[in-house]
């Protein structure tokens, strides 16, 4: 594994697991009407709760699972697939996530800024000991979800999800080199409570990254 593939891998499992006293973050929510609220609506009291997770799949194993992602039919790629390769290859696989909680006919956004220290691998194990090397990964995602509810079973659900994780590698003691992945998704899917689904993906060799979306109803109702 070379150091920028380590790196990120470093990244993905730091991704979700907060460090206690060693990042800096910054979230926050908004909120606002969508559209004209219908007085007769029997879920304009209703509140959901909208999950959203990145998960990076290498599709040589999503193959040996028996999946074609590029196939219909029983084996075509879904989200049961990624929850397998999940429970499989790890948590490290998730590489973010995030929840809102949304009003009939809202819209809501959930922003969130995080900066990470993370060691940095050194091929001298004695200088390493010595003098311990850290960069910093940034890291900036931003979730708008738009919800409808149609029925006490789906969702319609508009959203825009975007992620953005930078950091300064230093890759030798003289120079630093810039890594940096960016992810940005938008659309609207017809959504089952409690059923995830893939709402957006994007492959560059044999690596691909989906966005899953998952609907929680009102517990109350």
């Amino acid at each position: 594994m070379n150091w920028k593939r380590s790196c990120w891998v470093l990244l993905m499992a730091l991704l979700l697991i907060p460090l206690a006293g060693a990042t800096r973050s910054r979230s926050s929510v908004q909120r606002r009407p969508s559209r004209i609220v219908d007085s007769n609506d029997p879920f304009m009291h209703d509140t959901v709760l909208v999950e959203a997770f990145v998960v990076d799949v290498d599709m040589p194993v999503l193959y040996k699972m028996g999946v074609d992602p590029l196939g219909h039919g029983p084996k075509a790629v879904c989200a049961r697939h990624i929850q397998a390769y999940v429970a499989q290859e790890g948590a490290s696989a998730v590489i973010a996530a995030t929840r809102v909680a949304v009003r009939q006919h809202d819209v809501a956004t959930v922003g969130e800024t995080r900066q990470v220290p993370v060691l940095q691998e050194d091929t001298n194990t004695e200088s390493a000991k010595k003098r311990p090397r850290y960069y910093h990964v940034k890291l900036q995602k931003t979730f708008e979800a738009d919800v409808s509810i149609a029925s006490d079973r789906r969702v319609r659900l508009g959203y825009r999800f975007s992620l953005n994780a930078s950091a300064d590698v230093p890759k030798l003691a003289q120079s630093k080199t810039q890594g940096n992945r960016d992810w940005s998704w938008s659309g609207t899917v017809s959504i089952n409570f409690d059923e995830p689904r893939i709402a957006a993906s994007t492959q560059d060799g044999a690596q691909a990254t989906f966005l899953l979306l998952v609907v929680h109803p009102n517990k109350d109702r």
